[in-house]
C-alpha cells in the first residue's frame, strides 16, 4: 500500500488537539509522518470561516491535500439535513474532493422526497454517506435501506463503510462488508477491542477484528483512511506494516 494514498482523520492526534492545538497545526505533523492527506473534521472546528482558511491556506504551503467529514446527519426525518450546502461549502473551502457526512434514519424518507432533494439541491459537491455509531440509523438494515433507496432514485452518492462502527451498533462487520461492498469507495479503518465492559477504539493492528482481510473485500475502494487516537510513534508502526500490505486489487 502507497503510505502518500492513506488518510489521517484528525481524531488520530486526540492528544495534540487536547493539549490545545488547532487542526490546522496537525498539518506538520502529518508532514512528518511522510503523508499527504488530512481529514479535518466538523466538530474539532472552533473559529469558523477564519480557521478554515487558515487550515487551507497551511495546507497548500506544505503541499498537503485535504479532506471534510461533518459530524451530521444525511437524512433528518422525512427529508434530507437541510444544513448540507453550508457544508459543501465549507468542503469546497478546503479543498476537499467531497463531504463526508452521517447516513441518518431512513425511516420516514421516501425515493420521491430523495429525487426532489437532489433536483432541487443539485449539490456541486461529492457527498459520501458513512455508518457512525447511532444504535438505530448505523444498523446494517437501515444503511442497506438508504443505499438502496438512494439507488432507486439514481443519485451518484456512494458509502463510507466504517469498520469498527459496526461492532458498537451489534452488527458484523464482515456481514456489512458482504452486502454493502460495492457501494463503498470509502474507508474509514479502526479496529476494536474490549476493555471491561467496554468496547474501545483501537490502533489498525491491535484489535478484535482482521482488518487485512476485511478490506480486500471493497473492489470499487478509491480511499482509506486511519481513524483512531494513537500516538506518533503508534501510527508510523501502523504506516509501515500498511506498506508492506500487497493490496493488488486496490488503487491505493
Amino acid at each position: 500500500m502507497n503510505r502518500q494514498a492513506i488518510i489521517l482523520n484528525t481524531i488520530v492526534f486526540q492528544e495534540q488537539l487536547e493539549q490545545g492545538l488547532g487542526q490546522a497545526d496537525l498539518l506538520e505533523f502529518v508532514q512528518a509522518l511522510g503523508l499527504k492527506r488530512l481529514e479535518i473534521r466538523s466538530e474539532f472546528l472552533r473559529d469558523g470561516q477564519e480557521e478554515l482558511r487558515d487550515i487551507r491556506r497551511r495546507a497548500d504551503e506544505l503541499g498537503l491535500a485535504l479532506f471534510y467529514s461533518a459530524n451530521v446527519d444525511f437524512l433528518q426525518g422525512d427529508r434530507v439535513n437541510p444544513d448540507l450546502a453550508k457544508y459543501c461549502q465549507e468542503a469546497e473551502q478546503l479543498g476537499a474532493p467531497f463531504l463526508k457526512v452521517n447516513i441518518g434514519d431512513a425511516g420516514a424518507i421516501s425515493r420521491e422526497a430523495l429525487e426532489k432533494w437532489w433536483t432541487s439541491f443539485s449539490p456541486k459537491m461529492d457527498i459520501r454517506l458513512e455508518n457512525n455509531q447511532d444504535p438505530l440509523a448505523a444498523r446494517l438494515t437501515n444503511c442497506q435501506r438508504v443505499m438502496k433507496l438512494i439507488h432507486e432514485a439514481g443519485l451518484p452518492l456512494s458509502f463510507v463503510f466504517d469498520t469498527a462502527n459496526w461492532v458498537f451498533v451489534g452488527d458484523s462487520p464482515v456481514e456489512a462488508a458482504e452486502l454493502l461492498a460495492s457501494v463503498t469507495t470509502y474507508l474509514h479503518c479502526k479496529n476494536v477491542k474490549q476493555e471491561g465492559e467496554t468496547l474501545q477504539a483501537s490502533s489498525f493492528f491491535d484489535g478484535e477484528l482482521d482488518l487485512v482481510s476485511l478490506i480486500k473485500a471493497f473492489p470499487n475502494l478509491e480511499y482509506l483512511a486511519l481513524e483512531y487516537p494513537a500516538s506518533l510513534q503508534q501510527v508510523e508502526t501502523d504506516l509501515v506494516q500498511l506498506e508492506e500490505l500487497e493490496l493488488s486489487s486496490l488503487s491505493l
